[in-house]
């Protein structure tokens, strides 16, 4: 049920038939599509020992009964939030990502591209890292004008860093 309908938190009890609730936790966390669910056991199991179980196979609380309403409620409510939080800075860290992989791409073009290679190449400074760092590219193609390049790729997200590389021509006659 867990994989058709990934719920956003599962409330568990321990003892059931068939299978207990440690192993359905044990097997929802060794699975990558649901390991990320949080599970709260609520159950009649009231021992210390029972609890450190269950936080041992992956349980992010443990609600003995008899339950109060307001603490169980209190309760899912965190869960849920912090596993909306997650669902959120996994989304911006994947966009954070393909920003950081455009970016290198860029940079990489632009060291490539004629006319900042070769013979016509005069100076470059280039980051350690692929997709950060400032660079300057200098070129005096064949015409005889001077080419500059500057551009900015630290710290400021891809609308910046696409919008910071500037060109300055110069005659040098």
């Amino acid at each position: 049920m867990a994989h058709e309908h990934h719920p956003d938190l599962i409330l568990l009890d321990v003892l059931m038939s068939g299978m207990d609730g440690y192993e359905v936790c044990r097997r929802l966390k060794a699975d990558a599509a649901t390991r990320d669910i949080p599970v709260i056991f609520v159950t009649g199991l009231d021992s210390h020992t029972e609890e450190v179980s269950g936080f041992a196979v992956g349980a992010v609380d443990y609600v003995s009964k008899p339950i109060e309403p307001v603490v169980l409620r209190a309760r899912v409510q965190a869960q849920a939030e912090l596993a909306c939080t997650r669902k959120a800075l996994t989304r911006i860290n994947q966009r954070l990502a393909n920003e950081r992989e455009l970016i290198a791409g860029t940079i990489r073009n632009m060291r490539e591209a004629y006319p900042f290679y070769g013979q016509h190449l005069e100076y470059v400074s280039r980051s350690a890292d692929e997709a950060s760092g400032d660079v300057v590219f200098s070129a005096r193609p064949p015409g005889g004008e001077q080419h500059v390049l500057v551009g900015d790729f630290t710290g400021h997200g891809l609308p910046a860093a696409i919008g910071a590389p500037w060109s300055l021509t110069c005659s040098t006659a």
